[in-house]
C-alpha cells in the first residue's frame, strides 16, 4: 500500500512539474524574434519600440511594442501581449499609416504563445521607402490600440 502512495506522489509531482514547464515554455517555437531583431539591429534596420514604457490594454491583454524592421521595401511590427490564458492575445490584424499619409494593412503574421505571454510579428509589404515614422494601430468594437514609432535611426553600431 505504501508502495502505491509513493508512486502516486511521483505521478502527481511529475504532472504538476509538466503543466509548469508547459505554462513557462512556448506552445510552439517556430518563429525567433529575438535573433531575427538581433541580426535586424546589426543590419542596420531595426528600430526600438517604446518597449514596456509603454503598454496599452487591448481586449484584456497588456500590449507592447518591441521593436520594428524597416528596409526600405518591407517593414515587420514585433509586439508582445501579456495575459493569463490558453488564447493568443495578440491583435488578430494592425494598419500601419505612414507620415507621409499612406495606410497599409499586415499582410502576414506569426506568433509564439505561451500561458502568460503571446510574442508576434506583422509584416508590411509594398512600404514606401523613407518613412520617417509610423503609427501601428487597429480599432475593434470599441477596443483600440495606437504606437507611434519613429524610423530615423536604426540600430546599427
Amino acid at each position: 500500500m505504501r508502495k502505491a502512495w509513493v508512486a502516486a506522489e511521483w505521478l502527481l509531482l511529475i504532472f504538476v512539474l509538466g503543466g509548469l514547464l508547459l505554462a513557462i515554455l512556448p506552445f510552439s517555437d517556430m518563429f525567433h524574434f529575438g535573433r531575427d531583431m538581433k541580426d535586424a539591429r546589426n543590419q542596420g534596420i531595426y528600430y526600438p519600440g517604446p518597449g514596456s514604457a509603454e503598454r496599452q490594454a487591448y481586449y484584456r491583454s497588456s500590449l507592447q511594442v518591441d521593436g520594428v524592421v524597416y528596409d526600405g521595401g518591407e517593414l515587420r511590427l514585433y509586439m508582445t501581449a501579456t495575459r493569463l490564458g490558453p488564447s493568443n492575445r495578440l491583435p488578430l490584424q494592425v494598419k500601419l499609416r505612414t507620415d507621409g499619409g499612406a495606410l497599409l494593412e499586415s499582410s502576414g503574421s506569426g506568433s509564439t504563445n505561451t500561458a502568460i505571454r503571446s510574442q508576434g510579428y506583422y509584416a508590411f509589404k509594398d512600404v514606401p521607402e523613407g518613412i520617417r515614422s509610423a503609427t501601428f494601430f487597429y480599432d475593434s468594437f470599441g477596443e483600440s490600440f495606437r504606437f507611434d514609432i519613429p524610423l530615423q535611426s536604426g540600430g546599427k553600431p
